[in-house]
Formats: structure tokens, sequence, C-alpha cells
């Protein structure tokens, strides 16, 4: 097996970017939860709900990606045949202990048993952290499709699950009353977010360069979201909604101290985040 094998020669639809969305904000929320609960204590208040909601998401991405295969024997496959040079059967491994770290990790914390949770978050962090890349690098491994080998994918992909999770995580901390007991720590978030948004902005104009730089295959897919048919998706969805209108919130003191500026700002982020998925695996189709 190919570490392509398992999309090769398949049209991929909505469920592959939101296979890949739902992991990358699973990888996200896992990370945060680590970082709140035994490096940034202000912060611990946020720290369960995002254990609890980290698999969760990432079952749900799981159990879409088996369903968009429609074969679940051939997911069964790549968990018990090992292929060393299959970047899809060691991301299906790999995935398989994150999420078992996860569910442990997270039912720990929900048990007050800080403790025992502490060794399987920490355990998890590299896992979290496949779980956010390897998609990038699954998709490079792809032959004949341009723009989808910037080298700038795995960590734009990496960026983009910090941002969907702190976005969630933010949500979620308002939602269940958390986000007044935070006081400025809420301000503070608020501000990472916008600032990630800021680096996530830099890396896709970079890897516009790039690929524009780049083979023709490249050149043609990065064509198809700035003026072609993923080019509203684009400017309109991921750059203007999901980016430039949360800025206006996130980096102002002002706005982002009010708790619906800042509700409205973490979904739009987390419309563009999807957004960024869904083009780039949809224009390096074309």
């Amino acid at each position: 097996m190919t570490s392509y094998d398992v999309f090769h020669g398949i049209a991929l639809n909505w469920m592959i970017p939101t296979y890949f969305f739902l992991g990358g904000l699973s990888a996200g929320l896992f990370i945060l939860s680590v970082v709140f609960n035994y490096w940034k204590k202000e912060f611990k208040v946020l720290a369960k709900p995002a254990a609890i909601l980290s698999p969760l998401f990432l079952a749900a991405g799981m159990n879409l990606l088996i369903l968009d295969l429609g074969k679940p024997l051939r997911f069964w496959k790549l968990m018990v045949t090992f292929q060393p040079s299959s970047a899809a059967s060691w991301g299906t491994w790999l995935l398989s202990i994150f999420f078992f770290l996860n569910v442990v990790h997270a039912f720990f914390l929900v048990t007050d048993k800080d403790e025992k949770a502490k060794g399987f978050g920490y355990a998890g962090l590299l896992f979290a952290f496949v779980a956010a890349t390897y998609t990038g690098f699954l998709l490079a491994q792809m032959q004949g499709k341009g723009l989808w080998h910037s080298p700038l994918i795995p960590w734009l992909f990496l960026v983009g699950s910090m941002i969907s999770g702190l976005a969630l995580v933010i949500l979620a901390g308002i939602v269940l009353g958390k986000a007044k007991e935070l006081g400025y720590g809420a301000i503070t978030l608020a501000k990472t977010l916008g600032w990630l948004v800021v680096l996530e902005l830099a890396l896709i104009f970079t890897e516009v360069l790039v690929l524009l730089n780049g083979s023709s295959d490249a050149v043609v897919g990065v064509r198809a979201f700035l003026t072609g048919r993923y080019s509203f998706l684009f400017w309109a969805v991921e750059i203007g909604l999901g980016s430039i209108i949360p800025l206006t919130i996130l980096l102002s003191s002002n706005r982002a101290a009010k708790l619906s500026l800042q509700s409205i700002a973490a979904i739009l982020v987390l419309v563009g985040v999807f957004a960024m998925r869904y083009i780039v695996v949809m224009a390096g189709q074309i």
C-alpha cells in the first residue's frame, strides 16, 4: 500500500475537509487543555471543557472518514495491517493512540484526578501534534497535485488547529459562564486568538507566493481560489468573514472585553478555518 492509497483515485468530497477540520480542532483542544491545566493555570477553568470536547470531535472526524471511504473494513485493514511506507497507515495508528490517550486524559480530569491525567496529557501532546499536521503531510504524498505539495501546508494546518481549538474554548467559556471568572484573562485569550489569525494570514500569503512560483499544477490550483471557482469562498469567507472581521474585534481591547463580540469573532474564526481546509482539499483536485 502506498502512502496515498486511501484517497488515490477518489474524488474527495466535503467529508474529507470536514474530517481534517474536526481532527485538527480536537488536537488544538487537547493541547490547550494540557497547557491550561499544568502550565498556564490562570486559565485552568477552561481545561476540563477543552479536554471533554477534544475526544468527541476526534471521534466524529474518524467516523466521518470511515463513512466517506464507504468500506469500514478498509479502515479496519489499515488498523490491523501496518505499512511502514504508508502515511495513511501511520496516521490511522497514531490517531487511534491519540484517541485512547485523549479519552483517558479527559476521564481523569473530569474525576478530579489531575496527577493521573498529567501523564496521559503529556504523552498525548506528541500525538496531538501529529493529528494536527499529518493530514497536510498525507496530502503532500498524493501524486499530480501541485497545490498540495507546498511544505507550508502541514504548518498551516497546525496553526489552524490551534486557532480553531482556542476559538471553541473561548466559546465554551462564555456559554458555561467561565469567561467571567477569568476577568482580564478573557481579553488575553481573545488577543492571543487574534495574533494566531495574523500568523495564519502570513502563512497563507507566503504559501500563495511559493505556489505561484511553483509547478504549472500548483499555479492552476492557486488561481482556482484567487480568481476562479473558489475565489468567493477564499476572499469573502476565509479572508473577510473568517479573518478580517474577527481581527477588528479580537485585537481591540474595548471590543474584546464584550463577550457577545468575542462569541461572534470566535464563530467567524471557526468558519474561516473550515473554509481554509475546504479550499485546500477542493482546489487541490483541479
